[in-house]
Parts: structure tokens; C-alpha cells; sequence
């Protein structure tokens, strides 16, 4: 006969749970051998274990036990550690509101795990476990305002529904890597308000179906998405609006030749430092990356971009590359306004933008970080970016003055670029006067009072001198002062030079004083540019 130990064995007790009383009380762990299944132990008794505290400083350890029955901990306070190791269950555990030690299910089959406002003072492992519901609610781990004080392991965990740590603490990592979590009727995960104090890895064959939620979160570590897969049908992939990264976050992005991509929503959220690996940016120039950062409102501290040391680039890329600078405080930066600016922050009209528009203000978000670590040449590249991608979006009438402010003045943002034009301008009509003076397409205008015919190419005391530098500079002036070396001179109309030199007489002012006054409403701040 069995010994009674406060009212917990019985007659009715088993062997096994006779074993596994006394190899709790000893502080043993009981393994279930492979030849003794299906062996189950019911959850009435190892609660009530539980509730007795029969057990020694190892808590209850018990490795590949069938649970049958509700294991319900409701409000208990488990003063060891609980660890049921291979086990399956035939309903899903609760814990809500339980003051937990040390919560260990790894490896552990159950169609649902409620953890509610529970309590852990250590860990929360569930590596390699595997939950799917049967009751048809869609939720798989409903661990809703839980507070884990130490790490919560998640890796290679499988759980078809939703995983939901809606306002969780955990106070060191949380762990998916590896991970497979679908859901079809709503987010795979959800960690909205939740609060991680370490770092959140997302990465490494993580699997998300059905998207990932993390709105309001506040991660003190790092945000790693490196190698996740996240998708959903019905809306973001990733939602992080309002959240805050003290540290890294880092997303893994490809270029892909075909297939819809990934839409990322992170918007008014602050990330330490914002790093986006390009794993394979061998085909950038012809392809899309696969997923869409919606960065409208988002701020960080620095930024950095370059490829994974793993990838191949081909010739056809090297254009990318051209673009780089040296940010303060951080490694070298490799930026490609032309095209990977395009791909993240443009090509969000593919994303469900509203009416079908485009995000300019994570240009502008983009511009700010970088003006702030020192690179000023690079953020003038990326509003020049910004504005060209607006002009495209515009209608067909409003763009060539649009694309004039581009080519003269950079936007206002390169205003010497028209003093660079109207060099080239006045050289190019002085050269086409040089030519021309040679086969007879400038000859001397008629003066009043004289019979003498000067040659251009002879001068004279006689006569004003030629010269084809004076006559390009004077076609600037000659709408209002009329000069005397000048004047003199005029187009032949006989000759095809002389056509040539009457059309740039015409064409150089006209040229020459559109690119002044746009020099000067960029001056005066009569062309408006966006500030960071």
C-alpha cells in the first residue's frame, strides 16, 4: 500500500505517479523509457503535486509523460521549477496568473498554452515544442500582459494560430530564431505594448504566416529580422508603428525578378540604428527588392547599407555603388540614392498607399539622420532623389518646369550648377562664332557715313575688332545695352554659318537668362526646397 503524503496518493494511484512523487520529493527527474508508452499521468495529479509543494529544489522534472486531462496552475505559486520535457497533452495547460519559477516545455506537444498574467522569475522555454489548437479559436499562446524576468526561448517552436504576448515584459531576449508560426485567421504574432528589455531575433529561418505585429513595443536591445520570412495575405507583413529600437535593427533585403513584395509598416517609430543588408544585390539594377519599408514619420539615429559579405555582384551592378560616404561614428557607409532609395522608399505606390500615392516624408526622415551624422552631400543626393520620384508622379503638364529647376538648379539644392551651364553655354556660342567668323557667317554691319567693307579676320583702327568672345557676351546684354564691338558684326544671311550664328543669337540670351533668374529665385528662396 502506498503512503498517504497529505491526501495526495491513494489507493488509485499508479506506479508511474508513485514514481513520480517520489522522485520529486528527492529532487530526481522522472523519464518515461520509450517501451513504457503510451504511459499517462493525469493532470489532476501532478496539479494537486503542484499545489501540495511535495516537491525538493529541482521542482518537478518529468520527461515524456502523457499529460490526460486539464493541467490547470491557475494562481499557484510554483515555488521550483516546472519542467515537462516531451510531453504531449491532450488539453491545452493553464497558467494564467501562476507565480512561476521557471516555466520549461520544451519539446512538448499541446493544442494550446494559456500563460495569462503569469509570472516568471527565470526563464520561459519552449524550444521545439509544438502547439496546435483543436477547438478552432486561432490562438495558440495567449500570454496576455505575462512577465518573464529572464529570456523567453521561442526557438524552432511550431504553433499553428496565433502567438500572443500583447502587452508581455521579458526581461532579457526573446528568442524566435528559427520559428515556424502560422496563422490564417489573423497575426502569427502579436507583441503589441509588449516590453523587451533585451533584444528580439526574428531570424535564421524564422517563419511568420500571417504577418507579425509589434505596435507600441520597446525593444532595449537589438530588432534582427536577418533571414525571416514574413508573410501575409490579408495586410503588413510587419507592423512596428510606434515602436521604439534602442539598438539595431536590422532587416535582410533581396532583389527579386518577380512575386509581390513584403510590405514592412514601421511608421513614427525610432530605431538606435537602422542597417539594411542586401543579401544578393547581383541583379539591383533590373530587378525589385522583395520587401517595402513604409518608414512615413520614423526616426534613427544612423543608418547603414551594404551587402552581405556572402553576395556575388556582377558588372551590371557596379553603377550602384557609386555613391558611398564616410559616416561619422559608423563604418562606411554604401548608399545608392538612384536605385535603392527607389526600391525601399518609392516603390511603396506598390504597397496600399492611400489613393495611390507615394511617401515622400521618409525621404525627408532618411535626409535628416544622415544631415545629422555629417553626411551633407549625401542627404543633397537624396532630396534630389526625392523630388525627381514626386515630378514622375505629377501630371504630364506640370513637369517640365519640374524637371528645369532638375537640371539648373539641382531643386535648390545645387544652385552652382547653373553658374556650370552658363559657362558651357557662353564657351559652346563663342566656339560656334570662331567656326563661323571662318566661313564667312559674320560680316560687318553697314555704319552710317562709311563706305569702307572690314574683314573680321583683319583688324582695323578703322573699324571695331571681332572677337568671338565679346560677340557671345554681348548676346547676353543686348536685350538692354547695345555695345559698340558688338554691334558691328552681324549673321550673313547668304551663307548656312550665318543661319547658325542668327538662331544662337537668339538662343543664347534666351538660355543664358532663364538660367540666371532661376539662379536667383533659388537665391531668394522664390524656388521653395524641402528641408530635412
Amino acid at each position: 500500500m502506498p503512503q498517504h503524503t497529505g491526501g495526495l496518493l491513494s489507493n488509485e494511484t499508479s506506479a508511474l505517479e508513485q514514481r513520480i512523487h517520489n522522485n520529486t520529493q528527492a529532487g530526481k527527474p522522472t523519464c518515461i523509457p520509450h517501451r513504457d508508452r503510451p504511459a499517462s499521468v493525469s493532470a489532476a495529479f501532478l496539479t494537486e503535486l503542484l499545489r501540495s509543494r511535495t516537491y525538493g529544489e529541482r521542482g518537478l522534472v518529468l520527461i515524456g509523460a502523457q499529460i490526460t486531462g486539464q493541467f490547470d496552475c491557475s494562481d499557484l505559486e510554483i515555488t521550483a521549477p516546472l519542467r515537462l520535457l516531451s510531453c504531449s497533452f491532450d488539453r491545452p495547460p493553464i497558467l494564467a496568473r501562476a507565480h512561476l519559477r521557471l516555466l520549461d516545455l520544451r519539446r512538448s506537444t499541446m493544442p494550446g498554452l494559456v500563460i495569462d498574467g503569469a509570472i516568471v522569475t527565470h526563464d520561459l522555454l519552449l524550444r521545439r515544442a509544438k502547439i496546435k489548437p483543436t477547438n478552432g479559436s486561432g490562438t495558440a499562446l495567449s500570454a496576455y500582459k505575462l512577465i518573464v524576468s529572464q529570456e523567453a526561448d521561442f526557438r524552432h517552436l511550431v504553433a499553428q494560430g496565433g502567438v500572443r504576448l500583447l502587452g508581455a515584459t521579458i526581461g532579457g531576449q526573446f528568442n524566435c530564431a528559427d520559428a515556424t508560426l502560422t496563422n490564417a485567421n489573423g497575426y502569427a504574432l502579436s507583441m503589441d505594448r509588449a516590453e523587451v528589455k533585451g533584444g528580439v531575433f526574428l531570424r535564421a529561418g524564422f517563419t511568420a504566416k500571417g504577418g507579425v505585429r509589434l505596435p507600441g513595443a520597446t525593444i532595449g536591445g537589438q530588432f534582427n529580422c536577418n533571414g525571416a520570412k514574413l508573410t501575409n495575405e490579408k495586410g503588413y507583413a510587419l507592423t512596428m508603428d510606434g515602436a521604439e529600437v534602442k539598438r539595431d535593427v536590422v532587416f535582410a533585403l533581396r532583389y527579386v525578378s518577380n512575386g509581390e513584395p513584403s510590405v514592412y509598416r514601421l511608421r513614427n517609430a525610432h530605431f538606435g540604428h537602422l542597417n539594411l543588408a542586401l543579401s544578393d544585390g547581383s541583379n539591383c539594377d533590373t530587378s525589385q527588392l522583395d520587401t517595402i519599408l513604409l518608414l512615413e514619420g520614423t526616426t534613427y539615429d544612423s543608418l547603414d547599407t551594404k551587402e552581405n559579405s556572402g553576395s556575388q555582384t556582377s558588372g551590371t551592378s557596379s553603377w550602384c555603388h557609386k555613391w558611398a560616404a564616410k559616416i561619422k561614428g559608423t563604418s562606411e557607409l554604401e548608399q545608392f540614392p538612384g536605385n535603392l532609395y527607389r526600391s525601399i522608399l518609392i516603390d511603396q505606390q506598390k504597397a496600399p498607399a492611400p489613393d495611390g500615392g507615394i511617401y515622400p516624408a521618409t525621404y525627408t526622415t532618411t535626409s535628416r539622420a544622415l544631415r545629422d551624422v555629417g553626411s551633407e552631400q549625401l542627404t543633397k543626393e537624396l532630396l534630389v532623389q526625392k523630388n525627381r520620384q514626386l515630378n514622375r508622379a505629377r501630371p504630364a503638364l506640370a513637369r517640365p518646369f519640374s524637371w528645369l529647376l532638375d537640371i539648373t538648379v539641382g531643386y535648390g539644392y545645387r544652385p552652382r550648377l547653373s553658374l556650370l551651364w552658363a559657362l558651357v553655354v557662353y564657351v559652346v556660342a563663342a566656339m560656334l562664332f570662331i567656326v563661323a567668323v571662318h566661313h564667312h557667317g559674320i560680316v560687318a554691319t553697314p555704319l552710317a557715313g562709311t563706305s569702307f567693307v572690314p574683314n573680321p579676320l583683319k583688324g582695323t583702327s578703322r573699324y571695331p575688332t571681332f572677337s568671338a568672345w565679346n560677340y557671345a557676351f554681348g548676346a547676353l546684354l543686348s536685350p538692354f545695352v547695345h555695345l559698340p564691338g558688338v554691334d558691328a558684326w552681324r549673321a550673313n544671311a547668304t551663307t548656312g554659318w550665318g543661319l547658325v550664328v542668327r538662331i544662337t543669337r537668339w538662343v543664347e540670351p534666351v538660355v543664358l537668362w532663364t538660367l540666371v533668374l532661376t539662379l536667383g529665385a533659388t537665391l531668394t528662396g522664390l524656388v521653395t526646397r524641402d528641408r530635412p
